[in-house]
């Protein structure tokens, strides 16, 4: 997965972590551990970037789930174009005629998709723990979700499974 800046980006760099409430702390050591050891993240070390995002926690179940605010790397990046259907138009473009229906539930299906490396200091954030960048593809941000159609589309193409396809 590539990150494409718009011409005449302006970087962005938070330099301060967001304070962590104290009765999540361990859960969110222990998220960022777990992150790490799937290959999602990676510490960054010494690593410079002029792109370094907030983290942000949400709450998940009696977890808690790890996400970081793109809010200006957003305006910054160029969207691919890709014309994914709509649920709506995905259900209505099957065959009547179908005997058999199927659904595909990919649990964290971003992160199957590696972030080019050269695009790796773009997707820097900062904790109280250190700074990390995503090696995967991060959940939470246009480009990704973008990708990951594009990705699934051409894995289907011009199979009679995806009639809407191509």
């Amino acid at each position: 997965m590539r990150i494409h800046l718009k011409p005449g980006a302006v970087p962005f760099t938070v330099h301060t972590p967001r304070p962590i409430p104290f009765t999540l702390r361990d859960q969110v050591k222990e998220e960022l551990v777990s992150l790490v050891k799937q290959g999602i993240i990676t510490p960054a070390g010494n690593e410079h970037s002029e792109w370094c995002h907030p983290m942000v926690l949400a709450p998940k179940g009696k977890g808690v789930h790890i996400t970081v605010d793109h809010t200006h790397l957003n305006t910054q990046v160029a969207r691919p174009t890709h014309p994914s259907p709509t649920p709506h138009v995905a259900i209505r473009n099957i065959s009547p005629n179908v005997k058999y229906f199927t659904a595909a539930d990919t649990l964290h299906g971003y992160w199957q998709m590696e972030l080019a490396e050269e695009d790796c200091h773009l997707k820097m954030f900062i904790t109280p723990y250190g700074r990390f960048q995503h090696c995967r593809g991060p959940m939470r941000f246009p480009v990704t979700g973008d990708a990951y159609c594009l990705c699934g589309d051409m894995a289907l193409q011009g199979s009679q499974l995806c009639e809407s396809c191509g």
